[in-house]
Parts: C-alpha cells; sequence; structure tokens
C-alpha cells in the first residue's frame, strides 16, 4: 500500500466517514451490504478525486496530522531536522498553506509522501490565439463552386437548373450539401423536398447522405421518407419531410384510380417545394416528364436536375437555333440554367 494510503487508513473510520461523507458512505454501506472499513473507505477517496486528491484541504490537513514534526517542518520551510519540534505558529501556518504547482510547500508535501508532480494541480495550458477548424464535411474545391452555385441560383430566384458533373465527382453529396444551404435559408418548412430517383440503388444512395450530413448540418427535426417498392403511402400534408421516390412508385400512384393514391399524390403536390432528380438526362422520357410536371407548381417550386451526361453550357444554347435533339430539350427543359464543372468562378 502506498504512504498516502497508509497515512489515510491511520485516520479511523469515524474521520474517513466525515472526508467522504456520511451520507455518501451509507448509500454505499447499503449497497455492498457487508459494510465499508477504513481500507474501503480510502479506496472511495480515490475514485472520488483520484490523483488530485490533496486538492481537498480537509484531507492534507487530516494528513499533516499524522506526519512526524520533522516531516511537517521540512514542508514549512524546506529544513530537514532530526528531533526537531513545530509550534503552534508553524502548525497554524501549515493549516493555512495554498495549494499550487509552483507553491513550495506543495513541493515538499508531496516529496514526504513519495508522490509525483500529477498530484498537484494541473499545469495551465493557454489557449492558442488562432486555431483552424476543420469541418466534418469538407467539400473539395470543385463540389463547393458548384454547391455554392446552386444555392446562389435558387436563392436568386431560378426555379429550374440542370447540374452537370461527371461520374465520380460527388453530385450527389454536392447537390445535398446546396439543397441543406437553401432550406435553412427557406422561411417556409412545412413544404416537402422530393428526390426522385430511377432505381432502388440510388434511392438508398440519396437517403444514406441526406441522413448523414442532416445529422452533422441540420438546424431542426426532419421526417425523410422512403417511397419507392414496398415501402407504403405516406401522409405529405405536414410538410418538413425530405422523400425519395422512385419514379416507378410516382407514376403509378398518379395513374392510380384509388381515392387513397388519388389523396396522397395530391397531397404531395400542393405541398412539394424542391424536386431533384437524379440522372436527369432521363426527365424528359414521357414517364418521367409526367412524374415531374405534375408534382412542379409554377413559380413555387425549384427544380434541380442532376446529370453526368454531357450537355451544351447556357451560353451554347442561346447561340444556336434548335434543331429538336435530346440534349437541347433537356436544357430547355430546364430553362437553359446548367452549371458545370467548367465554371470556374462558380457562377
Amino acid at each position: 500500500m502506498s504512504k498516502i494510503k497508509t497515512m489515510l487508513k491511520r485516520l479511523g473510520t469515524p474521520k474517513l466517514v466525515s472526508l467522504y461523507g456520511s451520507d455518501n458512505v451509507e448509500a454505499i454501506a447499503k449497497i455492498l451490504h457487508d459494510g465499508v472499513n477504513e481500507v474501503k473507505l480510502v479506496d472511495l477517496l480515490f475514485i472520488k478525486h483520484g490523483k488530485q486528491i490533496l486538492t481537498q484541504k480537509a484531507i492534507r490537513l487530516a494528513i499533516l496530522t499524522r506526519l512526524s514534526d520533522r516531516d511537517r517542518g521540512y514542508i514549512l520551510d524546506g529544513q530537514d531536522i532530526s528531533g526537531r519540534e513545530v509550534s503552534r505558529d508553524e502548525l497554524e501556518r501549515l493549516a493555512k498553506m495554498k495549494w499550487g504547482r509552483k507553491n513550495r510547500t506543495s513541493l515538499r508535501f508531496i516529496e514526504v509522501l513519495d508522490l509525483d508532480e500529477e498530484y498537484l494541480p494541473p499545469l495551465y495550458q493557454r489557449p492558442p490565439s488562432k486555431v483552424t477548424i476543420v469541418p466534418k464535411t469538407l467539400l473539395f474545391p470543385h463540389q463547393r463552386r458548384i454547391k455554392d452555385n446552386i444555392t446562389r441560383k435558387l436563392l436568386g430566384g431560378e426555379n429550374r437548373l440542370l447540374v452537370h458533373m461527371p461520374t465520380g465527382a460527388g453530385k450527389t453529396r454536392t447537390s445535398i450539401e446546396a439543397i441543406i444551404d437553401y432550406w435553412k435559408t427557406y422561411s417556409d418548412r412545412n413544404s416537402n423536398i422530393v428526390w426522385l430517383a430511377h432505381s432502388e440503388e440510388l434511392c438508398e444512395q440519396a437517403v444514406e447522405t441526406f441522413t448523414k450530413l442532416w445529422e452533422i448540418r441540420g438546424d431542426q427535426e426532419i421526417s425523410l421518407l422512403r417511397f419507392w417498392g414496398g415501402h407504403d403511402t405516406h401522409r405529405f400534408a405536414d410538410g418538413n419531410n425530405f422523400i425519395v421516390a422512385s419514379f416507378q412508385k410516382l407514376y403509378s400512384m398518379i395513374s392510380s384510380d384509388k381515392d387513397a393514391s388519388f389523396r396522397a399524390i395530391n397531397e404531395l403536390k400542393r405541398s412539394c417545394s424542391f424536386i431533384i432528380v437524379d440522372e436527369a438526362h432521363k426527365a424528359i422520357a414521357p414517364t418521367y416528364k409526367t412524374c415531374i410536371s405534375y408534382l412542379f407548381n409554377e413559380n413555387v417550386t425549384k427544380l434541380v436536375g442532376l446529370t453526368a451526361t454531357p450537355g451544351r453550357t447556357k451560353e451554347d444554347v442561346d447561340a444556336i437555333n434548335f434543331h429538336g435533339s435530346e440534349t437541347d430539350e433537356l436544357v430547355q427543359f430546364f430553362d437553359k440554367n446548367k452549371i458545370a464543372l467548367s465554371d470556374e468562378q462558380g457562377r
């Protein structure tokens, strides 16, 4: 047993109970059933205070009563004198000693008890004047340019955007970051965001990405709804939902003759303020176009298409006469507003 524990044990049960707190000891004794003794009380004091046990003045004073006059005198003035007798005045000075890492009495106190400097108060470390905070969702520069451009155009009043990013450039992550930026500035949260994709794999990818980012960047609770395959039809009227839907599920609801399906899909149409179309080059296919056009509310709903398929820039579109090509039709569907990586300035 260490020297400090031996000295504390010699204080006896009543004093140790007083140092630990009688109410706490009684509660612990009931749990232990077999009661407490000096060894257990000393262990409890170390569990409670750890190596900062000597910051407790009452414990320091109690230990001083068990030290020899030679040790007490050494702690007081650094003189190690055999047969020394400590006066009443010196004892009073010891009782008033301050505890600190720079106090010589504190250093001599732990020396007498054969303790290391971890029993002294922790070293003060001045906080740095400058720190660099790295976001948990750090974007690459090209992703940040695209994200900022999307957000800027949406807040600037654009209602339709086509975002072109090559495969592997992170279009799902980038677009959801932009959606969150926009949604956090949007005054009416009682509406819905709808993410449309043509496969369950893409739907689940959107769910996973949005969940991860909203947990870090979100500012309130939001419901995430799966709306594809065998997932049940939801109530959409309350809003504040991120809805991931497949075109197949949506089209079946639109074309259904069931009253429940009609009510649900109309709730979704009335509450839809934001549509994101993954693999947007498919948006002009008849079935997909029907779904998008049905949900889109003119001057109310924002529409963002994501594609990895190359197309013409806005300047290209403005400079030519349309000939009905699929690329031209796609860009026109998104009001000729295209954002691409080639736009280094993010405009």
